[in-house]
């Protein structure tokens, strides 16, 4: 059963083309590299820039938990709250 998760972030202001860029990189590692990553896109809010969001699809949960080892958080420190 694959196994769905919708992101939002609240970018820090003056962040969100660093955060967008980062997610285009895991975007690409993601699909390339990760077996159990179905769907990896990204958008922005047109009337507020630093609202991302994050469509994620995956084989199951263990898939999506092997992602969560990768990367991808590595820009943690530019969202509103961490």
């Amino acid at each position: 059963m694959a196994y769905i998760q919708l992101v939002t972030i609240h970018a820090k202001p003056g962040s969100a083309s660093k955060i967008v860029d980062h997610l285009k990189k895991i975007r690409v590692e993601s699909l390339n590299d990760e077996p159990g990553t179905k769907i990896y896109e990204t958008a922005q809010d047109p009337n507020d820039e630093n609202l991302i969001v994050i469509w994620e699809e995956y084989d199951s949960e263990a898939a999506r938990d092997e992602h969560r080892k990768g990367k991808a958080y590595g820009c943690t420190s530019l969202i509103q709250g961490s």
